[in-house]
């Protein structure tokens, strides 16, 4: 009586070859031996503006500790300078300043701010924490009057943001103001949700929220850019 392997040489020799047969192999794919991982190819909606170099299809990472905690300082330093840079709204309120652009109500908020005492003011009240406040006082009558003029030139947008855009826009303006939100019933599920999103940083600085009122609004701007009048 033969046995099974004396069946078909080739596969004696397959096996003894490989170590046993194909189907007790483990798949290859599952262990990769090199010390990377790929980044697959990740869709980004349209309205995001990132830079075509800044994903790729196939972009190596290595995985040791030092590699990691160095991108990590690489896309904390970026998110920083993206969070203090306000040149859409910068460019915004130069042009009312030069009463080239929008309606005189818009115009009339713009006049007085010094821009270089704004943009020290801005980066300041976003580095400090949420209850600090603004010291010098012309970068916190700067941040004052840029939050002022915000709350005009946000109204100029081409198209108006959706409810849940605005809903941090309102919460910032709120806590600016220093105006406290009443508890709505259990059934208006919108004001439920503006005073719940107040609730949580409802401790911030004015300055502070003087400070992302205005991000939001430079965002909003390079969103859906501003109308002339």
């Amino acid at each position: 009586m033969t046995t099974p392997e004396a069946r078909d040489p080739r596969e004696v020799q397959s096996r003894r070859s490989t170590g046993g047969s194909p189907s007790q192999q483990p798949h290859q794919s599952r262990r990769n031996p090199s010390s990377t991982i790929i980044i697959p190819d990740i869709g980004i909606p349209s309205d995001q503006h990132y830079s075509p170099s800044t994903l790729s299809s196939a972009q190596p990472i290595p995985l040791g500790p030092q590699s990691l905690r160095s991108r990590s300082k690489t896309y904390t330093s970026t998110y920083t300078h993206n969070m203090s840079d306000i040149s859409g709204f910068i460019s915004a309120l130069e042009a009312a300043q030069s009463k080239s652009k929008f309606t005189p109500e818009v115009q009339s908020a713009a006049e007085g701010i010094d821009v270089a005492a704004l943009k020290a003011a801005y980066e300041a009240a976003l580095a400090m924490g949420e209850t600090e406040t603004v010291s010098d006082g012309a970068q916190k009558t700067a941040l004052e009057q840029g939050f002022e003029f915000a709350t005009k030139v946000v109204m100029m947008l081409q198209t108006a943001p959706g409810p849940f855009e605005k809903k941090d826009l309102y919460v910032n303006f709120k806590i600016a103001k220093g105006e406290v939100l009443e508890k709505p019933g259990m059934f208006d599920m919108v004001k439920k949700q503006l005073y719940n999103a107040w609730e949580q940083v409802k401790h911030y600085s004015p300055q502070k929220a003087q400070a992302l009122y205005i991000k939001h609004v430079n965002e909003f701007i390079g969103k859906y850019g501003t109308r002339d009048e």
